[in-house]
């Protein structure tokens, strides 16, 4: 699965493949390894700037793929995903990847 990714890395566009603005802006910041971001969370309602609001035109594929890939995170919080399992799936195939996250919170009230 993670090759098709490997192989349209450098040519995605980040609009193509999130819900709005804010979630582009996250993922241009994980893509890059950005080392002011080393904690994220992943919600389904906004609360701080370095979230990723997950909705229905975000591909959670590629965003596991860009965190499997990043260097610099160190912790993130999974408090949403969607009720698609297969999203979910490939959310987590692509960030089981990363070697520099240290703690992952996963929160007991997903897909309520």
């Amino acid at each position: 699965m993670n090759y098709q990714y490997d192989a349209l890395a450098s040519s995605v566009r980040l609009k193509d493949i999130t819900s709005c603005s804010r979630n582009r802006a996250v993922l241009h910041r994980i893509k890059n390894s950005d080392p002011g971001l080393t904690c994220l969370s992943m919600l389904d309602e906004p609360e701080d700037e370095d979230e990723f609001i997950v909705r229905e035109g975000d591909d959670l594929g590629w965003l596991g793929y860009f965190i499997g890939r990043n260097e610099k995170l160190k912790y993130l919080s999974v408090c949403y995903l969607p009720g698609d399992r297969e999203r979910g799936v490939k959310f987590f195939f692509g960030m089981q990847r990363n070697k520099s996250i240290k703690g992952v919170d996963i929160c007991n009230h997903l897909n309520e």
